[in-house]
């Protein structure tokens, strides 16, 4: 017997082995791609890219009460324990994505490699955290790490300046030292930000679970700032900074739990540049001087 409010792991034995019953998780993979050669130094590459995960685990909380007043202990469906985390072997993962990358080797002293996907995650929770059973149906939805859109861009450039170049091609002596022979290198990402959970505060439903969700009553307006990142009402600053705007999300009635969803909100993406130039000025045979500038 196990006092009230314990916590314990359920998991599925056969009866007549003994043995744990779960699944070994599978990943099925399949992809098509296309190459193009563009010109003798270029290529581009296109392909679609997916994968299926089969018997994810996740770990599902089964002896909470439905929502409604009173102890919670004393409405759980066996009272006499407290939450089954219970080891499901069944759910199942999806991810497709369109691919495209481009390549220029020493295009006049450039190079160049560019990289997009277009992609998309899809399962029921991706640290195997599973929910309570009641809410499963609304935990599917986004991966954690699901990046819509994500592009990548590199280049290094040697500028043609200088002797033999197609600038000052005769420069010699101090000219040639001072301006020939400089490279410029940069990095460009581009990235969607990651899916995130609204979730209210306290236990609405009086069941005893965590990190319950909302009710969905409009489109987010997205505020963009720390002290308020999507407009809710009852958040002072949000108020102040969207006065004209509305709330999304409500609370629920007591009791109740609320209809919103997993990862239905989006934090913000990434940009960012890095840029550098530098040369290389010899000195004698066996040594040389660098200059480098980095700018991120």
């Amino acid at each position: 017997t196990w006092p009230n409010g314990a916590t314990i792991a359920v998991v599925r034995v056969d009866l007549d082995t003994g043995a744990i019953v779960n699944r070994s998780e599978a990943v099925d993979e399949w992809n098509f791609a296309v190459q193009y050669e563009l010109t003798k130094s270029s290529s581009l590459d296109v392909s679609y890219v997916g994968s299926k995960t089969t018997h994810l685990n996740q770990n599902i909380s089964t002896n909470d009460p439905v929502p409604g007043p009173g102890a919670i202990q004393n409405r759980r469906p066996y009272p006499q324990w407290g939450t089954f985390v219970y080891a499901d072997f069944q759910e199942n993962g999806f991810y497709d994505a369109l691919q495209a990358k481009y390549e220029a080797r020493n295009w006049h002293g450039l190079n160049t490699l560019l990289s997009y996907a277009y992609s998309k995650c899809i399962d029921s929770g991706t640290t195997q955290g599973g929910t309570t059973l009641l809410l499963l149906s609304q935990y599917r939805g986004p991966c954690d790490y699901d990046l819509t859109q994500a592009f990548a861009g590199s280049f290094d450039y040697a500028l043609p300046i200088g002797k033999g170049q197609q600038f000052l091609g005769n420069a010699h002596g101090f000219v040639n030292q001072a301006l020939g022979g400089w490279k410029m290198t940069g990095i460009v990402t581009l990235r969607t930000g990651l899916p995130f959970t609204p979730v209210i505060n306290g236990d609405n439903a009086n069941t005893g679970v965590g990190s319950q969700l909302p009710n969905v009553t409009g489109t987010p307006t997205y505020v963009g700032q720390q002290s308020c990142w999507f407009y809710v009402a009852l958040n002072p600053s949000c108020t102040a900074l969207a006065p004209n705007a509305a709330s999304a999300f409500s609370v629920p009635a007591a009791y109740t739990y609320g209809d919103g969803a997993r990862n239905t909100l989006r934090a913000n993406g990434l940009k960012q540049v890095d840029f550098t130039i530098m040369k290389v000025f010899p000195i004698g045979e066996k040594r040389l001087f660098q200059f480098r500038a980095e700018m991120f």
